[in-house]
């Protein structure tokens, strides 16, 4: 298939440059427009290819040679039947070109030129052979001296001469070689061109990379909005789920109910029929009867009303039912609700959605403790909030400010330290010195992420980190760990999740967990067989104490956030967790007389499970509710 033409257009008026046709111009943007728009009307002349525009009163626009050569060498590519003799004006089609007279020839004129003696040896170019290097003039004459070339580059005045010239006109001036001054400026020029060709590269790398990041943001954009409608989706089966059960409690309630309103009917109904037929007939026997008829029927009708008179009637109990809705919970999955989706800008981040999707890592039971299951079943779950009637509105405490700002105002909980005794709420990090980063991270947020960033251990085995100190000997110490999972997979057999507590430091690096290690009290979040779900177990010094049921669901693509609160009475070496979802404790855990420092630790597993995102909340960022703080306080008075 043969080549389209390459057609060259004035950047002013757009039209295709001709052979002998308006010559071209060149700009100071190396655009080229026509004699017609260089000498048009108006101050200024407009590049409509690159949008500049340039003053005619203080640029001097050159004859744009390589313009008129490049639309010659199309013409003579494409169009050659437009090139004609310039030896003679006959008009007839050239057929080769004179290098040396520069001049095109038709065929009679290239024979005639072969035959005179003094053009006889001058380098004729067929013009389907001819190429752009062709047209190039192999010397150019002087116009004051005509049989002398144009060899000499006269510095002084700029301009080209001849030997004569220089002897003449110029003696005065500095002049050089013209081959000399052409080299240098050629090879200045030849730089120029290396160095455009290195810009253009890496100009052309960045836009490549602009457009792959373009087309991975229209991917990411896709995806996120992909996980948003997936997501809350699924928080909306959620709700409509948990309105089902309870729409499904209440139908099952009311039918109940009205089964035993209908039993309880038909049998009024029936003693009434009774009643009716023996006082119906009675009263006949009374009108009707005679002498006779009253003592032979008195048995049979004397029986009929003693059992009509001694049937009793039951009376049904009419119990209204309430549908009741938690205040506490209410406002509680308002706040999770404001604060479990938001929008942000990774600094770093490489476009793997490390925090949005779980890092496939390998086998699930890479990370998972050898431990049995235990058919022990806690009672935290059961745990019920107090509770309010429908007819009342959550969010509207008018004449109910004695239930409502009760539970949920927020305190200070400074009561605990002043009846109670010396309560701390330490300022806890993670230690970023000791984190095992070749299985977990902490995210710009703060977050401890069941996520690998790095293959250096810093710990060689706990997948995890602790506090960076340990906790003081003499007070009770209360912090909080919220923790969000996102569900990947379905859980199965020995698939731990996460884990919190306090560990001597000889436990610290043992193993991969602190769940089963001696000088160790944790909750572990991890799957239970006996329950075939996830199950928050209570582990102290090796041991296996409790078993709190289904603490998260197990479906895949779920989302959930558990809260706890654990407070350490370093006087007594005493742990107690506390369940906050539901404000409720949870478990105590004693290990005896204190013989070494106490560590704050914090583990996440398992990322083909879930993934896995822990906030250590302390200091001053608690909230204390005083539904919390009486909780707190009950347990520091039992202790003190």
């Amino acid at each position: 298939m043969a080549s389209k033409a390459r057609v060259l257009h004035c950047c002013v008026c757009k039209k295709p440059y001709k052979y002998k046709g308006a010559d071209p111009y060149l700009l100071p943007c190396l655009h080229s427009a026509c004699a017609e728009c260089i000498g048009a009307k108006g101050k200024a002349i407009t590049c409509l290819f690159c949008r500049e525009s340039f003053d005619k009163g203080k640029f001097i626009f050159l004859n744009d040679a390589i313009t008129q050569a490049e639309t010659l060498a199309s013409t003579l590519q494409y169009k050659p039947s437009e090139i004609k003799c310039t030896n003679k004006d006959h008009n007839l089609d050239a057929v080769s070109w004179c290098k040396e007279c520069e001049s095109f020839f038709c065929l009679s004129c290239q024979a005639a030129h072969s035959q005179v003696k003094s053009s006889s040896t001058h380098r004729m170019v067929s013009l389907k052979d001819m190429v752009a290097a062709d047209l190039q003039s192999l010397k150019s004459f002087c116009p004051d001296h005509e049989s002398y070339a144009l060899d000499l580059y006269d510095e002084t005045c700029e301009i080209l001469i001849c030997s004569k010239c220089a002897r003449s006109n110029h003696k005065h001036c500095q002049s050089e070689e013209l081959d000399d001054v052409v080299a240098a400026v050629k090879k200045e020029t030849e730089e120029d061109k290396m160095k455009l060709a290195t810009k253009l590269q890496n100009v052309k790398s960045l836009i490549d990379e602009s457009n792959e990041k373009q087309e991975m943001m229209r991917k990411r954009h896709s995806t996120l909005k992909d996980l948003l409608t997936s997501r809350f989706n699924s928080l909306r089966d959620l709700i409509t789920r948990r309105e089902a059960e309870v729409t499904k409690a209440l139908e099952f309630r009311h039918l109940s109910e009205m089964d035993e309103a209908g039993r309880v009917s038909s049998k009024l109904k029936q003693m009434f029929s009774i009643c009716d037929n023996t006082h119906s007939y009675t009263g006949k026997l009374l009108e009707l009867g005679n002498k006779s008829d009253m003592l032979m029927l008195k048995e049979p009708v004397k029986f009929r009303t003693e059992m009509a008179l001694s049937e009793g009637a039951e009376v049904f109990d009419f119990v209204p039912v309430h549908v009741t809705f938690s205040k506490e919970n209410i406002h509680a999955l308002k706040n999770i609700l404001q604060t479990v989706c938001d929008i942000e800008t990774t600094e770093g981040d490489d476009g793997s959605f490390l925090n949005l999707y779980a890092n496939f890592e390998g086998s699930p039971e890479k990370d998972v403790p050898g431990i049995a299951d235990d058919d022990q079943k806690g009672d935290a779950r059961h745990v019920k909030a107090e509770r309010e009637p429908i007819d009342v509105d959550p969010d509207n405490d008018n004449g109910n400010k004695e239930v409502g700002n009760e539970e949920n105002e927020q305190g200070t909980g400074a009561e605990l330290i002043d009846d109670t005794g010396p309560l701390s709420y330490p300022a806890l990090k993670f230690d970023m010195e000791r984190i095992n980063i070749n299985k977990v991270h902490v995210n710009n947020k703060g977050f401890l992420v069941n996520t690998t960033v790095s293959p250096e251990r810093k710990l060689r085995k706990y997948v995890g980190t602790t506090a960076g100190t340990p906790l003081p000997k003499n007070k009770f110490s209360y912090w909080e760990v919220q923790s969000d999972f996102d569900m990947a997979s379905k859980m199965h057999q020995r698939g731990l999740l996460m884990e919190i507590g306090v560990a001597t430091g000889a436990s610290l690096d043992n193993n991969y967990c602190m769940s089963g290690q001696v000088g160790s009290r944790c909750l572990a979040i991890a799957h239970c067989s006996a329950h075939d779900g996830v199950c928050a177990k209570v582990w102290s010094n090796g041991q296996k104490l409790r078993c709190y049921e289904n603490v998260l669901s197990t479906g895949s693509g779920t989302s959930e956030t558990l809260r706890h609160g654990l407070l350490y009475d370093g006087t007594r070496n005493i742990l107690t967790v506390f369940d906050l979802n539901n404000v409720v404790q949870l478990v105590a855990l004693g290990e005896g007389e204190l013989d070494d420092d106490q560590w704050p630790v914090f583990g996440a597993y398992n990322s083909s499970l879930a993934a896995v995102q822990m906030k250590l909340v302390s200091g001053s960022e608690i909230e204390m509710f005083n539904s919390k703080t009486k909780m707190l306080k009950g347990v520091l008075n039992s202790v003190l």
